[in-house]
């Protein structure tokens, strides 16, 4: 084997090796919630203070929007960012440019409220404000609606930043709402 050929077979092997330790970092990464390394350009979980001013600033959006996806029976979650709904199988044709029309005023709405997306339907309603991770190790930091704090399932703390003893946890911000941490 001549030196151009061990110096290319070396090469190759480094290559070889180089890959498969990014790729080992990457899950170890993953799986430690960290979720790779576009972590460096995630921004942070918004504080309790900031959430609580947002919700002020906007109480009575959040009120309209809540009572609209209580309510909701047709649009089962809404992705602002894609500007799209998932809605319930087999809706009558007849009343799809009604469904579409309600979609276009959600995405609106959760432009507006800063939110990335959220279930309809029965209550507690999660808005979801960021998420951070990947999906089997995320943290979700969000706003939750109920009429019955019975229905939430964690415990109900002064503040999310780190005194939660188990997640998920709330913060009660208002009569029906609350600021929840969850992973």
């Amino acid at each position: 084997m001549n030196h151009f050929s061990r110096t290319f077979l070396l090469a190759g092997a480094i290559f070889i090796v180089v890959v498969i330790v990014i790729g080992v970092l990457t899950v170890l990464l993953g799986v430690l919630g960290i979720g790779g390394l576009w972590f460096l350009s995630s921004p942070p979980l918004p504080t309790d203070e900031q959430m609580i001013s947002h919700y002020m600033q906007y109480e009575i959006e959040f009120n309209q929007l809540a009572q609209m996806l209580v309510d909701e029976a047709d649009i089962l979650i809404v992705f602002p960012d894609d500007e799209k709904c998932n809605i319930s199988e087999n809706l009558d044709q007849s009343i799809m440019d009604a469904v579409d029309q309600r979609c276009n005023e959600y995405v609106k709405s959760f432009k507006l409220l800063g939110l990335e997306w959220a279930y309809s339907g029965d209550e507690p309603l999660y808005l979801s404000v960021h998420s951070e991770g990947l999906s089997v190790s995320a943290i979700r930091r969000g706003y939750s609606y109920t009429s019955d704090p019975l229905d939430l399932r964690g415990e109900v703390v002064e503040s999310t930043e780190g005194t939660c003893k188990q997640l998920p946890c709330y913060r009660q911000i208002d009569e029906n709402w609350y600021i929840y941490l969850d992973d």
